[in-house]
């Protein structure tokens, strides 16, 4: 008998030709089958004529953005579309899926981002203090990757998955103090873009941190001053209703002792009614 982590790593992904996608069906079944197969294995579709992984797919609305790139999609019933908001898969139906991320030979990237050249991005110039930051998470990665970690080192490559990286990105929140998200990751796979991204973070959080901090404050004292409003408003309705009631009153028993043999009864009911406070 196996034991259960025996059993476990006896578990098999799909074959590779099982996750391909098949673009010959509406684009609604082309979403979810990519969102079915995110992140692992990940579905894949023949892109310029080379393998691409696609995740975080969404049913597109709308037409095709003017500014879109058109790249070649095997099996589509149409070219791609690369716009700011992802890749455009054309389906039988004739709307389309768009996936937001990719992974082509191995390199994550948005999908808004393909087919552009790398314009050389410009490295940081990190302090004492974040050098000290970097080798830290440095050591990060050699303990997770169990190997010497240079700047050109992909952390995928190395053979990391998905667990990986949610604990890596825990460490960068306990080491860098800095919150980033599993799609930085998989964003800069190499140790030398993933610090840069790390410290890109890092020094707009702040900006981030009070902008937000203050437009939430905001909101809620806009939100304490409309509820005094609204209390205020009802105060004042329920005060003028009951003098509106009291005068109406009134007015009935004064016009009641000129035409009534017996005014007394209406009498009395005026002078049981105590006039509410502001009535004259």
């Amino acid at each position: 008998m196996f034991c259960k982590a025996e059993k476990f790593r006896r578990v098999r992904f799909p074959q590779p030709e099982l996750c391909k996608v098949n673009l010959d069906q509406p684009a609604k079944k082309i979403h979810d089958f990519v969102r079915g197969l995110d992140s692992i294995p990940g579905a894949w579709i023949t892109l310029d004529g080379e393998e691409a992984k696609v995740f975080g797919s969404k049913v597109w609305s709308g037409s095709a953005p003017p500014d879109a790139r058109e790249v070649s999609i095997d099996g589509a019933s149409g070219p791609g579309l690369v716009h700011p908001d992802g890749l455009l898969i054309p389906g039988s139906d004739g709307r389309a899926a768009c996936v937001k991320f990719l992974s082509v030979g191995g390199k994550y990237m948005q999908a808004s981002k393909y087919g552009q050249q790398g314009g050389g991005e410009e490295k940081l110039v990190l302090t004492d203090e974040e050098q000290q930051v970097r080798e830290s998470l440095r050591e990060v990665w050699s303990a997770i990757l169990k190997t010497e970690v240079v700047d050109e080192t992909d952390f995928f490559g190395c053979g990391a998955g998905s667990m990986h990286v949610v604990q890596l990105v825990e460490e960068v929140k306990e080491r860098a103090e800095v919150a980033i998200a599993n799609e930085d990751v998989f964003m800069n796979t190499t140790f030398g873009d993933f610090i840069n991204a790390v410290f890109t973070v890092r020094v707009f959080f702040p900006v981030v941190f009070f902008t937000y901090f203050f437009f939430t404050e905001f909101l809620s004292k806009t939100k304490q001053l409309r509820w005094l409003n609204v209390v205020t408003y009802l105060r004042f309705a329920e005060a003028a209703e009951a003098r509106r009631s009291w005068s109406s009153t009134r007015s009935r028993c004064t016009s009641t002792r000129w035409t009534s043999a017996s005014p007394t009864s209406c009498s009395s009911t005026a002078s049981s009614s105590t006039p509410p406070p502001g009535a004259s």
